[in-house]
């Protein structure tokens, strides 16, 4: 806010006043007659106070805030349990827990029986072995897809520490039937599965054993 120079009409008299005073208040001190604004001071001093009524002060904008728990974890880190679908069969709505439940209690008693009872020549159990193994394998890839496509660490997690998966598989995941068929594979060819991954370590070990004898031979 500044001074600006107002003139008396009749004696001639010069005060300052200020720009947003209003008109009809403006009296000369010598001779009480009205004072007059230069047409310009007017006129900027009413744009000022147009500004000042269009454009009220904004508040300040409140810091975001990030949700948290009790333990000082962000809660939009957190995920929920995955919740089970409806799905329409027929004109009877059933849920991905009552398919996927039904999945493995049927599958799991049929690979038992073709794997540990005599139903099958024993070449036909060792081809039996070899694919629920190789289904299994393959089963198991579609879950690190799966994590990976979720999130990254998921992924890598799944990759690299082999129980962390099926911790992904029954807790995080939300693919209900792709558990039920591997948990099935599982229990028909568990044993077959440790032993193989027990035969390709005890092949690792002695791989590098050797490869670390021969450098140092040759070294």
């Amino acid at each position: 806010m500044s001074d600006v120079p107002a003139r008396c009409s009749r004696c001639g008299n010069e005060i300052r006043v200020s720009e947003f005073i209003a008109l009809e208040s403006l009296k000369c001190p010598n001779c009480k007659s009205q004072l007059i604004l230069d047409k310009s001071t007017v006129e900027r001093g009413a744009n000022r106070l147009a500004v000042r009524k269009e454009k009220p002060p904004e508040p300040a904008a409140a810091p975001e805030s990030n949700p948290t728990t009790s333990n000082g974890v962000s809660s939009l880190r957190r995920k929920r349990r995955p919740e089970s679908k409806i799905r329409q069969i027929g004109k009877i709505g059933v849920s991905d827990y009552v398919i996927s439940w039904f999945i493995f209690l049927t599958l799991t008693p049929v690979l038992c029986l073709l794997r540990y009872v005599d139903f099958l020549a024993e070449s036909d159990v060792l081809d039996l072995i070899y694919g629920g193994q190789i289904a299994f394998a393959i089963f198991y890839l579609v879950i690190l897809v799966e994590a990976f496509s979720d999130d990254i660490f998921d992924g890598i997690l799944c990759l690299f520490l082999a129980p962390y998966t099926f911790y992904y598989l029954f807790v995080k995941s939300t693919s209900f039937v792709l558990r039920a068929i591997l948990l099935a594979l599982f229990a028909a060819f568990g044993y077959d599965i440790c032993l193989t991954v027990y035969a390709w370590i005890i092949w690792a070990i002695d791989y590098v054993t050797w490869w670390i004898n021969t450098g140092a031979l040759n070294g």
